[in-house]
């Protein structure tokens, strides 16, 4: 059987933080569990990690015992254990040459960095070469390849490039220009180090032709798309809400009961275009006065740039008490949330494939969505695609939601249809006639 190894970095990190729980995060994790859930009579499969072992481990066994019996792949620990002790060293020590305290930094700086590089050529690398010796594949999810694995011909390489919003759109991220420099330069020193022979997993159509429209070193037939899912086990409708569960599930998050709602749920920064969202609410509200039972609920961890969005707030003036913030919402609390909303709106300005609209579709809930990037690809006709620059747009298809029933109920039915095209294990099974 072939040894495949998986990079279970960002999994770790979001277990100690969950504002690293998004729409990746969410990929990974259910991409690994199906690979080792189905075909572990195939594959023998390791974890790797830049977290130690017994970290990875305490992690493993106290919030994700599905992945208890995954081996833990200790790989290049000598080299790279002594690599990150002198690199420490060699930063510390290039701080002390700028601040001048130590009048000696200057030769000391340039004696660690022989030292560093003659004893990267020297340290014995037999257990390295042990090791790879044993690895067949190696999945990244956009962490880093370690850079042996890179430069060994023998392994196949595979990494998830979602998209390349930092390139394209990177004021998505920062608002000073030296920022967006940085960030657009990072991810191309992270696209560029993916080595040659590595094929590329993508989400969408879309997001494989910008990645060929701006990085002409990859060949198309190294692309390859493999559309995401929605797990059924965590999101699916109730034909029958329990209204004692929903108003517990509801209270939790600050939202009122006894109104209907308008759900958006994501990270909230300014890609996800919600001051847009929040200031079309508010116009729609001010030109219907006689709707006084639709709030707005803004769901998902706090993200970045998020100014625009809380300004739109705070000029919401007597709206304001109609828009709720409802911060993270836990996995067991997420398919209520979404069953208890009366429609799902996704302005965003740009996505790589957009998870969380197939999510409401697959629980009967109705959608709007933004008509550009990857986002039809996911919603087809199931859905009011909408200008996410309109106003006019957007409020004309809540009304439409709001005030039709007949327009409601077929958005939920085709929803639930589009979204039985979709499955983690149609993904994850392609994936494997890859490796």
């Amino acid at each position: 059987m072939k040894n495949v190894v998986l990079d279970f970095n960002l999994i770790i990190k979001a277990e100690s933080d969950n504002t690293f729980k998004t729409g990746i995060y969410y990929v990974q994790y259910n991409v690994i569990k199906r690979l080792i859930e189905n075909y572990s009579n195939r594959f023998n499969f390791f974890a790797f990690s830049y977290f130690d072992k017994k970290t990875f481990y305490n992690i493993i066994n106290k919030n994700l015992p599905e992945f208890k019996n995954i081996k833990y792949l200790d790989m290049f620990s000598i080299t790279e254990k002594i690599d990150n002790f002198l690199k420490v060293k060699i930063i510390d020590l290039r701080k002390q040459k700028k601040s001048s305290k130590n009048p000696f930094a200057k030769f000391d700086l340039l004696c660690g960095t022989i030292l560093l590089k003659f004893l990267k050529l020297c340290i014995p690398n037999f257990k390295d070469k042990k090791v790879l010796k044993q690895i067949d594949v190696y999945q990244s999810f956009f962490d880093d390849i370690p850079d042996k694995i890179g430069k060994s011909s023998n392994i196949k390489k595979f990494i998830f490039v979602y998209d390349i919003i930092p390139f394209t759109n990177p004021e998505y991220s920062a608002n000073k220009e030296k920022d967006r420099a940085k960030i657009k330069a990072n991810f191309c020193d992270k696209i560029n180090q993916i080595p040659d022979d590595a094929i590329v997993f993508t989400d969408s159509e879309y997001a494989k032709s910008e990645i060929l429209k701006y990085f002409p070193k990859f060949k198309p037939e190294n692309i390859v798309v493999h559309l995401l899912a929605a797990d059924t086990k965590k999101y699916y409708k109730l034909d029958n809400i329990d209204e004692d569960k929903r108003n517990e599930v509801l209270k939790k998050y600050n939202i009122p009961t006894d109104k209907k709602y308008i759900l958006s749920l994501c990270s909230l920064n300014k890609r996800k275009n919600l001051a847009f969202l929040v200031e079309s609410f508010v116009d729609f509200l001010h030109k219907n006065p006689q709707i006084n039972d639709l709030n707005l609920v803004l769901a998902g961890p706090n993200g970045w740039l998020m100014d625009e969005m809380f300004n739109s707030i705070s000029n919401a003036d007597k709206y304001k008490d109609r828009i709720i913030l409802a911060g993270f919402i836990d996995d067991k609390d997420v398919n209520m949330i979404y069953n208890s909303s009366f429609m799902f709106i996704c302005p965003s300005l740009a996505e790589g494939f957009g998870l969380p609209v197939l999510e409401a579709m697959q629980c009967g809930i109705p959608v709007i969505s933004a008509n550009t990037t990857s986002l039809p690809e996911v919603y087809g006709n199931a859905a009011i695609g909408i200008n996410p620059t309109n106003m006019e747009d957007l409020e004309k298809a809540i009304e439409e939601i709001y005030s039709n029933g007949t327009t409601r109920s077929r958005l939920i039915e085709e929803g639930l249809q589009r979204s039985k095209g979709f499955s983690w294990e149609k993904t994850v099974d392609n994936i494997t006639n890859e490796y």
